[in-house]
C-alpha cells in the first residue's frame, strides 16, 4: 500500500512526458506540412518507438490518399531527427471514418454529423455522448444535439456565449448542463458518417 502514492506520482510524470513529447512533434510536423496544405489530427506513441500520425488536407476539399501519406513521410522522415525526435518507426496515414476532431475548425466542418464525445468529467454521472453536432448562430461557436447510449435518454444543448448547455429530456423534466469545448477529453465521428463532413 506504501508504494500506491509513487505510482501515481510516477503514471503523472510519464503523462506530462508523454504530452510534451507529442507537443513537440506536433509543433515540428505542422511547421513541416502547412506550407504543404496539410495539418496534422493526431499523434500517436506506440511500444517500440513507433510514431503514428494522422493527417488530413488543411482545406477539407478532398480526402487523403496512398500519395499524400507517402509525401508527408518521406518529409519527416528528413525532418524529425534534425529536430531531436527519436523514433525506430514513422507512420503516416488518413483520418479514418472514425477521425477525431482535435481542433475548432474541425468542428465547424462537420457540422450535421454524427459524432461521439468523451468528457473529462462526468455529466449527471456519464462521461460518454453520441449526437448529432450542430452550429449555433454566434460566429465559432457550435452547438450538439444528444443522444445518450441509452435510448431512453435523449438530450440537447444551446449555446450561451462562449459555452455550451445540454436539455436532458428526463421523465418529462429539463435538466441544463453547462459546458465548453475545453470540457471535452476526446470527440469522434461515429463511423458511418462521411469523412467530408456536412454543411447543415
Amino acid at each position: 500500500m506504501g508504494l500506491k502514492p509513487f505510482f501515481c506520482f510516477w503514471n503523472k510524470i510519464l503523462e506530462k512526458s508523454t504530452g510534451m513529447f507529442k507537443e513537440k512533434i506536433l509543433k515540428a510536423v505542422e511547421s513541416s506540412i502547412t506550407p504543404l496544405g496539410y495539418e496534422v489530427i493526431d499523434i500517436e506513441l506506440e511500444n517500440k518507438g513507433l510514431i503514428r500520425i494522422f493527417i488530413d488536407v488543411l482545406d477539407g476539399s478532398r480526402e487523403v490518399n496512398l500519395e499524400d501519406c507517402e509525401l508527408i513521410t518521406k518529409q519527416l522522415v528528413y525532418l524529425l531527427p534534425v529536430e531531436e525526435i527519436n523514433f525506430e518507426r514513422l507512420e503516416v496515414s488518413s483520418p479514418g471514418v472514425d477521425r477525431r476532431l482535435t481542433k475548432l475548425h474541425h468542428f465547424d466542418r462537420f457540422v450535421g454529423s454524427i459524432v461521439k464525445l468523451r468528457f473529462r468529467d462526468s455529466i449527471q454521472g456519464k462521461k460518454n455522448f453520441i449526437g448529432c453536432l450542430k452550429k449555433h448562430k454566434l460566429e465559432n461557436n457550435m452547438n450538439i444535439d444528444f443522444k445518450s447510449d441509452c435510448d431512453d435518454l435523449h438530450k440537447s444543448n444551446k449555446n450561451f456565449g462562449d459555452c455550451f448547455y445540454i436539455e436532458d429530456y428526463i421523465n418529462d423534466r429539463v435538466h441544463k448542463i453547462e459546458f465548453a469545448l475545453e470540457q471535452i477529453e476526446q470527440a469522434r465521428l461515429v463511423e458511418d458518417v462521411s469523412v467530408k463532413g456536412k454543411n447543415s
